[in-house]
């Protein structure tokens, strides 16, 4: 698995800044649309990365910081092909996040389907909201 550092995580704050990459091509940076949702004992992290294969996908923490990393790989060209035009070019995703102490970081589960990465970031158990039972007296009692 790559690290932030290894993806040149600083040089990828604007989305439509191209960078060249390890293999000097010249690849389009950008971050992924997100969606972050709180439940009781968790948090959900979904990525929308289109295009990207489920080899081509990585996700690190490390130092309190969350990066997600896909690749969309080249269009595959057959030798009798002639491109008309270029929509589908290579590119990277890339998004880091700051993650607190109340995520139980040894428990962050990940999925990819069909260019979602789906990401479960477990909150610790003592921080998590529960009910307190309320001992009742009962109308008899009180006599």
């Amino acid at each position: 698995m790559k690290t932030a550092a290894e993806h040149d995580a600083p040089a990828c704050k604007n989305a439509s800044t191209a960078l060249v990459d390890e293999t000097s091509e010249r690849r389009e940076r950008c971050a992924p649309s997100v969606d972050v949702v709180e439940f009781n004992d968790a948090y959900m992290v979904i990525a929308e990365m289109p295009g990207v294969c489920d080899d081509s996908v990585d996700v690190d923490f490390q130092n309190g910081e969350l990066t997600i990393f896909g690749r969309v790989a080249e269009c595959r060209r057959r030798e009798d092909a002639t491109r008309r035009t270029a929509g589908f070019e290579p590119k990277d995703y890339l998004r880091s996040f700051r993650v607190g102490p109340s995520i139980d970081s040894d428990k962050i589960e990940a999925n990819f389907r069909d260019g979602l990465l789906t990401l479960r970031l477990p909150k610790r158990q003592e921080i998590q909201p529960r009910k307190i039972a309320i001992n009742r007296k009962s109308d008899e009692s009180e006599s």
